[in-house]
């Protein structure tokens, strides 16, 4: 699928009535055609059929939904340095949660190290998005007790942190953590290392999981009254 193609495509199904709406939730600053996801989904499958490595490097970011478009096709890049390379061209041009968040990373256990190193590097990027995508990164290594720990040293790193879409993201993180390693998230939230907007996100999000027992909320209640950041 070439450029004039993909631009028909996005022309045909744009929906600018819905332009308003979307931009309020979206946040971004960027032009857009406003076209459903599940769209954008199907061109970058098209994309990554033929010369995928031709459209990333043609950095096309003109349009919000260029960014969702490189964003899917980067999502099924299997080697880890070629999917290293073309995000690093990709963070420059995200200036929203959803050009962030619309990465989807498919590891295996066996490349932990590799994604936990990258996202140690990229939370220390002056760049928001690009510490977010760190956080991320986070998400799929919940089933290990020894990388769960090692990403609890990293938040503990970002204790100063100011930026609202990385402290959400990091809440957001730790509620899943509670979910998945509830022993090992209870003894981190009991320390407060974390700076007080993130620790009351976290306990918020929790309380208000179905996924959360209802005695484990009385008790991150209770640890909520006890704050002392």
């Amino acid at each position: 699928m070439n450029r004039v193609e993909m631009q028909e495509i996005l022309v045909n199904n744009s929906n600018k009535s819905k332009e308003e709406w979307s931009r309020k939730i979206i946040n971004t600053k960027m032009p857009m055609y406003v076209v459903k996801t599940d769209i954008l989904r199907n061109i970058a499958k098209s994309v990554y059929k033929n010369n995928y490595i031709e459209y990333l490097d043609s950095e096309t970011f003109d349009y919000y939904e260029y960014t969702i478009i490189y964003s899917k096709v980067l999502s099924k890049i299997k080697d880890f340095d070629l999917f290293k390379k073309y995000l690093y061209k990709y963070i420059p041009y995200i200036d929203c949660w959803a050009s962030c968040d619309s990465i989807d990373f498919k590891f295996k256990s066996s490349e932990y190290d590799k994604y936990f190193e990258l996202s140690k590097e990229l939370i220390k990027d002056s760049r928001t998005f690009a510490r977010r995508i760190g956080v991320l990164i986070w998400f799929k290594m919940l089933d290990s007790v020894e990388y769960t720990n090692k990403i609890f040293e990293c938040i503990n790193s970002l204790k100063n942190e100011k930026e609202y879409y990385v402290n959400m993201c990091i809440s957001w993180f730790l509620c899943d953590a509670f979910i998945k390693q509830r022993d090992l998230t209870i003894k981190f939230l009991s320390l407060q290392n974390v700076n007080e907007f993130v620790l009351l996100k976290t306990i918020s999000k929790c309380c208000d999981s179905y996924r959360v027992s209802q005695e484990d909320k009385t008790l991150l209640k209770e640890m909520r009254k006890n704050i002392k950041i």
